[in-house]
């Protein structure tokens, strides 16, 4: 299965957060990739608002999608290959 960026730098309006980029790429399912750094919690610790803000993001991206493109299944969040500052990402 070939794995491609599909979009990058799409704006997504994150409660209490603000507009952030995120990328979504195609490997058997869609992926949404953000800079963690940019809604500004840290992976060690925050995890419940760190699950709640990346659901939000996901259902953002799916709803953005979803109403401009002709795509065909579902994004996924991959949340343990989350990496911030200093791990890696």
């Amino acid at each position: 299965m070939p794995c491609f960026v599909y979009k990058e730098n799409i704006p997504v309006d994150v409660d209490g957060i603000g507009s952030i980029p995120v990328d979504v790429a195609y490997c058997s399912a869609f992926y949404v990739y953000l800079d963690v750094r940019k809604v500004g919690l840290e992976v060690t610790e925050n995890t419940e608002r760190l699950v709640k803000v990346g659901m939000e993001i996901k259902n953002k991206v799916m709803a953005k999608m979803n109403s401009t493109t002709h795509i065909q299944g579902q994004l996924a969040v991959r949340h343990h290959t989350v990496r911030g500052a200093g791990q890696g990402g």
